[in-house]
């Protein structure tokens, strides 16, 4: 008798628990798609949100919990459309780049997983190899969030 009991319990605390993990994902979403929009020049909702789901609910905590912003931005070509900004602690792709956001969240994924955040600037290529001696364009906060520089 007291192990079905035990056993309802725990299936009601699954339950009740399950909505706090979901608004958990949600807040955790919802506060990096805000980042993006008060830093990152390029910032647009039919772009911003659509790019940020396809990076894993964990990878975005680590990036909130390091201060790391994710930045869409048109100025990176097709040859180098991701980019670690290791300085300026910011992730950015190249939206009009298919598949750019598919090796960005591929790199993140990576780079959330060990914590490890080098200070030199990174370049990939859409296949996600590596590029060396590749010239991008500098990261540019919005004017806005250039006073918090260490957002």
């Amino acid at each position: 008798m007291s192990r079905s009991l035990s056993m309802s319990a725990l299936a009601a605390l699954c339950v009740v628990a399950a909505p706090a993990f979901a608004q958990s994902d949600r807040t955790t979403f919802d506060q990096t798609v805000a980042r993006t929009a008060q830093h990152c020049p390029g910032h647009n909702t039919e772009v911003t949100g659509p790019g940020l789901r396809k990076v894993s609910i964990s990878a975005l905590r680590v990036l909130l919990a390091q201060r790391i912003l994710v930045c869409p931005d048109r100025r990176l070509d097709a040859e180098a459309p991701v980019v670690w900004y290791g300085g300026d602690r910011v992730f950015a792709w190249n939206p009009d780049v298919d598949g750019a956001i598919d090796t960005l969240a591929e790199q993140i994924g990576g780079m959330t997983r060990t914590e490890a955040f080098p200070i030199q600037t990174l370049v990939w290529s859409i296949d996600g190899t590596a590029l060396e001696s590749q010239t991008v364009p500098a990261f540019e906060a919005r004017p806005a969030g250039a006073a918090e520089r260490r957002w």
